[in-house]
């Protein structure tokens, strides 16, 4: 049964070392769309954060707080606000930032703790069904209404962009918003492997709060004042686990200890688990430890705050995963202290051990089978979950554009009026008749494939690799266009991209034709430079 859970142990951790990696990647990728936001480097901003809490984010869940927690820590500074909400069915607000909590001048890092602490305990739903158009809608709606003159950056993280099940009014009232509440727009694929790719849909306004982004020292004349935060916040020192030495606890006592990289010795450390507060400790040579006698079993999120003289913080967060095993129970203080204990556990090994060890060997030979079968079953449901993966498709119109998630064998139609209940239907008010249809295949592919009767003018639907798709259909491997002439001579063109195609450059088109109003190419633009 022991080498059964080893073999299980070493999948897991093979199957979780891009996680890292993983994070960097999103993380530079979030934080080059925030720096190509004009004037985001010198003036204060209204961050408005949603997070998908739905069960299918599932790592991408806490991958997005990850990201979200990197860049309020090194690069928030005083006047900037944040205000943040989870979403699924509905949107809502995170009991921290019932209202945009503020950054103050006096001890910033206090207050970034206390949020990035909100955000690593902000709760996941049960549900499953993300209603993304509605995320959007509430995000913007808080933009109008807290952000008035301010500056407003909106980062809404799902794996789900579609605006699927929005009632009519909805639309219409998201659509104004976009239009009024946001100058630039667009959705950035932030992982683009794994059953559930990490999504960033960002908004911002015009920036028309001109005040000035005071500096570390105050200063109001710095060129970059964020990087001169990031810079002093680096320079600070930082604060690293140093136990437990792995991401797993089996037994308690458990010993939880943090060590202080910087010039000065801070004057107290705070430790929460899953937001609860634990205890206050000092440090003693750079290091402080604490001592927790139980937890429950299951994933844990150990959060440590260094407190150094003048008031700033240092954070660093741990998720370790407690095991049902019997030393997971609660420990009895006079149990490591009392001299007749130790001995009475030695005791019943030794009596025992015999026992134990003959059957051991004899059942490693009866439990191969069953570690094959087992292995054969995981294999198994890992496929058949992935045959189920959906596709994920974006048709963009003249006039409009809509992000669908397609589940295996459900189809798509371009054009036309929808006949039956939850089918799914790309409207548009020049296309009197379906053009076109796009059909989940499973394994999240799709086919895209020309309608089989046109009455109103002709219909031609070609693949960006060149091949002319016809009824029988064509597998959609980037993106294909679709050229509708009415019987009038008038010309139309809609593209159907795949989201998740790999050389899809999803990240440089926006919404309802608003793109970024900055070019990435130029030399200006990245001031981390």
């Amino acid at each position: 049964m022991k080498r059964f859970w080893h073999i299980i142990l070493w999948l897991s951790l093979l199957l979780a070392t891009p996680v890292l990696a993983n994070d960097n990647e999103a993380y530079t990728k979030v934080l080059d769309r925030l720096t190509s936001v004009p004037h985001f480097s010198d003036r204060p901003v209204l961050f408005i954060v949603g997070f998908d809490t739905t069960k299918s984010m599932s790592v991408e869940f806490d991958r997005a707080k990850r990201v979200t927690q990197l860049i309020l820590s090194r690069y928030g500074a005083p006047g900037d606000q944040v205000y943040v909400f989870g979403f699924a069915n509905k949107p809502s607000v995170l009991p921290t930032t019932a209202s945009p909590k503020t950054i103050p001048t006096d001890k910033p890092d206090a207050v970034l703790a206390t949020l990035n602490e909100g955000i690593l305990s902000l709760p996941r739903s049960p549900e499953f069904g993300t209603v993304f158009g509605r995320a959007k809608l509430f995000g913007l709606e808080k933009a109008k209404e807290y952000g008035g003159k301010k500056n407003v950056l909106v980062l809404l993280f799902s794996d789900n962009n579609s605006e699927l099940e929005m009632g009519v009014d909805e639309r219409k009232k998201l659509e104004a918003l976009e239009t009024t509440a946001a100058t630039d727009s667009e959705t950035i694929p932030l992982i683009s492997q794994g059953a559930s790719p990490l999504w960033m849909t960002l908004y911002s306004n015009s920036f028309p709060d001109s005040t000035p982004l005071a500096g570390p020292d105050g200063e109001t004349d710095l060129e970059n004042p964020r990087l001169a935060w990031a810079a002093r916040r680096m320079e600070a020192g930082a604060l690293e686990f140093v136990e437990p030495t792995n991401s797993r606890i089996e037994k308690f006592p458990a010993k939880v200890s943090v060590k202080f990289i910087g010039s000065v010795q801070p004057k107290e450390a705070n430790l929460t688990v899953d937001g609860k507060r634990v205890g206050k400790t000092t440090f003693t040579d750079g290091e402080a430890s604490w001592t927790l006698e139980t937890l429950q079993p299951g994933t844990r999120l150990i959060f440590a705050q260094a407190v150094l003289p003048d008031g700033k913080v240092r954070t660093a967060e741990l998720a370790v995963t407690v095991g049902k095993g019997p030393g997971s129970g609660p420990t009895p203080d006079n149990g490591s202290e009392s001299g007749a204990t130790p001995p009475k556990p030695a005791e019943t090994p030794a009596a025992a051990s015999p026992t134990p060890l003959a059957p051991d060997s004899e059942e490693s030979g009866s439990l191969a089978p069953f570690i094959i079968l087992a292995l054969l079953a995981a294999v198994g449901a890992a496929v058949f979950l992935m045959s189920t993966k959906p596709a994920r498709v974006r048709v963009l119109g003249p006039h409009s554009e809509e992000s669908y998630h397609l589940p295996k064998g459900k189809t798509l139609r371009i054009g036309g009026a929808s006949r039956v209940e939850g089918e799914l239907v790309f409207s548009d008010a020049s296309l009197p008749e379906t053009i076109a249809t796009v059909q989940s295949t499973g394994f999240g592919k799709a086919k895209v494939a020309a309608a089989s009767s046109i009455k109103d003018g002709t219909v031609e639907v070609e693949t960006d690799e060149g091949q002319t798709v016809l009824e029988a259909g064509e597998t959609l491997l980037t993106s294909a266009t679709i050229t509708w002439t009415s019987s009038r001579g008038s010309k139309l063109v809609y593209s159907v991209v795949k989201e998740d195609a790999p050389s899809q450059k999803v990240e440089d088109s926006g919404h309802f034709g608003g793109g970024s109003s900055s070019s990435e190419d130029d030399g200006g633009s990245d001031w981390r430079a």
